[in-house]
């Protein structure tokens, strides 16, 4: 049996962006692996199933199947060191936004490209994952669409945004640092922009204060000593003193907390 796909109600699906010649080699080799997949899905059905919502997950898979090599994406530094950091961003914003949606066939099989693709460029870049590399080849005048990619990664743009705060903490520790010189002036917009697509997730926590304020009203006794109705209107009371408190998660991180060690690292 092989490998099973949600059907596709969407009509169409974007295509792929980058050079022409990764696009071809990852399709190349995507179109292999889910040949072999097909030819051992029952083995792999786990696997695969992990593979749809978690990257590490298709990039085990991809691995089964297929081992990368500097030769087969030499091409790929042909390219300036920014383009290729661009290249790199956006395979990694398409895998995340092709994840959010169903998973058809057609999802699938272009969600397999991009990590192929991803996992080429890393290869050629000698840059594994876990390991930084927008801090020597960040473009601080990053297109309008970029940032929009990097806004539907949002793990990704805090990386991004860390990384930014540690260069301007770097920057504001040279002896020749001034507030108007040119670096420093384009991080801080650049920042600014990245933090401006940001989002702030909230969490309700329940603080009950039930317990301590029956404990208080006791105020040692037995609780035997007390009549029902009493306990009764004891325990309302306490129950009115239950909140809700909803703490905001903030992302702002203080410029001077990071230095040249605090560089995050780019899955």
């Amino acid at each position: 049996m092989g490998i099973q796909f949600e059907e596709n109600n969407e009509g169409t699906t974007r295509t792929l962006t980058g050079t022409a010649t990764l696009v071809r080699e990852a399709t190349s080799i995507a179109k292999e692996i889910l040949a072999a997949l097909n030819e051992n899905a029952e083995e792999l059905t786990e696997l695969f199933l992990a593979s749809k919502e978690h990257n590490g997950k298709m990039d085990e898979l991809i691995g089964m199947f297929h081992t990368f090599t500097k030769e087969e994406s030499q091409f790929i530094l042909e390219n300036d060191e920014q383009t290729v950091a661009s290249m790199l961003r956006s395979q990694q914003s398409k895998r995340a936004r092709l994840k959010k949606k169903p998973q058809t066939k057609e999802i699938y099989c272009q969600m397999m490209v991009a990590a192929v693709a991803e996992n080429m460029i890393r290869v050629a870049a000698d840059m594994p994952k876990g390991r930084s590399f927008i801090a020597n080849t960040i473009n601080l005048n990053l297109k309008d669409e970029e940032i929009d990619a990097l806004a539907l990664d949002q793990e990704e743009l805090r990386r991004v945004i860390r990384n930014i705060q540690s260069l301007k903490s770097i920057e504001k520790r040279k002896e020749d640092f001034t507030e108007d010189g040119e670096r420093y002036i384009s991080l801080c917009n650049l920042l600014d922009r990245l933090k401006a697509v940001r989002t702030t997730s909230a969490r309700t926590k329940r603080v009950d204060k039930t317990t301590a304020k029956l404990q208080k009203m006791l105020d040692g006794r037995d609780p035997e000593s007390f009549t029902k109705k009493q306990l009764t209107e004891m325990l309302a009371a306490a129950l009115d003193d239950t909140q809700e408190i909803i703490e905001e998660e903030s992302e702002a991180i203080e410029d001077d907390a990071y230095d040249e060690n605090d560089l995050a690292d780019t899955e």
